[in-house]
């Protein structure tokens, strides 16, 4: 009897077990601290290293080609937009992400010189420097607002 019972729990066993399809149905755990929790593309994380809040730029190429960046990141407003020559467009948290990436490689500020700042907003996000006009509009983290101009 005692071999009867032991195959039959044993075969109830394989078969509950069949059905999890090597699926580990753990439920998550109510008690989690929000507080732990991290996010990578969080503003404490990957901007407040930046002089900036706005940066917005038009780099205008020619026949249709076009270069466009809207960034703004402050308190009460995050916004992120990237244009590419091809026109292809990103938005929102990919955007923002890209952009952040290559807006730590900018060193210059307010006081930098208007071809130095053209020189390394092009080398550092990886545009051609042959354009017809380049215009940019960056809102210091002091409050100060400043227009890059240069035409060809």
């Amino acid at each position: 009897m005692k071999i009867t019972v032991t195959i039959l729990i044993s075969g109830l066993f394989l078969i509950a077990n069949a059905g999890c399809n090597g699926q580990n149905n753990v439920q998550p755990s109510n008690n989690l601290d929000p507080a732990k929790v991290s996010y990578q593309d969080q503003k404490d994380s990957t901007s407040d290293n930046l002089n900036f809040s706005g940066f917005d730029l038009t780099i205008d190429y020619g026949t249709n080609r076009t270069y466009q960046i809207n960034f703004s990141d402050t308190a009460s407003y995050k916004k992120a937009f990237l244009q590419d020559l091809d026109g292809q467009q990103v938005t929102g948290t990919k955007a923002f992400n890209q952009l952040i990436t290559n807006f730590h490689k900018f060193s210059f500020d307010e006081d930098t010189k208007e071809d130095d700042v053209v020189e390394e907003v092009t080398r550092s996000l990886g545009v051609p420097d042959q354009f017809r006009t380049f215009q940019l509009k960056v809102m210091y983290n002091n409050g100060y607002e400043k227009i890059y101009k240069k035409r060809a």
